[in-house]
């Protein structure tokens, strides 16, 4: 008989990590040959958590759809129930503009010393926000919408590997080299908002775009969004849309630390 561990890590593999597809066989009572299951299990190169790990994050299981299995390399220790009130996801468009660059690099520095910034290594906005972490010493986690061993884009696989050796962790739902399907992404960011107390959008030119799915993930989990504003004349502009229905102003990296209750406001 498989053990309940190695059966999701086994149905994680074989469905290329789609959740549906591993609950139903799961409903199922799928029980497939044992040595089977090993032998597909133990050719992981990864590391991988699963939901019925006592590790498994308690704060992953009050929201609907935590990750029934995770592939990684790194410290999965950053997603942990203790590490979640320092995280912070640092999202935004791929095609940043100076504007955007400047301020995510500016904000990720004043908050390195206490935040783990959290994104998903895409190009413009995520990978600037990994990147300035990384400068700043701080920890970093990469969520993938492609396979754990596939990193995403390719332009990125500098930067997968500097997180993963410089003490951060790199995630994915998806096993080995699964492709990042453009169905994966809306998924991965489900998880951006998952793993982080509060997210901020830096610069989201389209009102629908991954960012604004990241947001409203957030909203449904009940994390804070935080807003850099944007100047009035830009199209598409999310940011200001996100600020005028609620969104918290961000001027730097003091008001995040404040909101997330990782500094004392200090009165002048």
């Amino acid at each position: 008989m498989n053990s309940g561990r190695e059966l999701l890590i086994y149905l994680a593999i074989i469905y290329g990590g789609d959740y549906n597809s591993i609950m139903a066989a799961i409903a199922k009572r799928y029980d497939p040959d044992y040595y089977q299951v090993k032998q597909v299990v133990d050719a992981l190169e990864c590391k991988t958590l699963t939901y019925i790990d006592p590790e498994y994050p308690e704060y992953l299981k009050k929201v609907p759809g935590g990750p029934l299995v995770l592939f990684y390399y790194g410290d999965i220790s950053l997603i942990d129930d203790a590490h979640f009130k320092y995280n912070l996801a640092v999202v935004g468009t791929r095609e940043a503009t100076e504007y955007g660059l400047h301020y995510a690099r500016k904000i990720v520095t004043e908050v390195s010393k206490d935040c783990n910034i959290i994104s998903g290594m895409a190009s413009g906005i995520d990978a600037e926000a990994h990147r300035a972490a990384l400068d700043a010493g701080a920890k970093t986690v990469a969520i993938l919408g492609s396979g754990i061993d596939y990193p995403w884009p390719l332009e990125n696989a500098e930067l997968y590997h500097s997180i993963i050796n410089n003490g951060g962790l790199v995630v994915s739902e998806y096993p080995g080299m699964t492709q990042p399907f453009g169905s994966h992404f809306p998924i991965r960011n489900r998880l951006i908002a998952m793993f982080s107390r509060a997210v901020l959008v830096v610069e989201a030119l389209n009102y629908r775009s991954g960012t604004s799915i990241t947001v409203n993930f957030a909203n449904a989990y009940g994390r804070d969004v935080m807003c850099i504003p944007l100047p009035l004349d830009v199209e598409g502009n999310l940011n200001n849309q996100l600020l005028y229905e609620g969104a918290m102003f961000v001027r730097n990296g003091q008001d995040i630390l404040i909101d997330m209750d990782l500094e004392e406001i200090k009165i002048i």
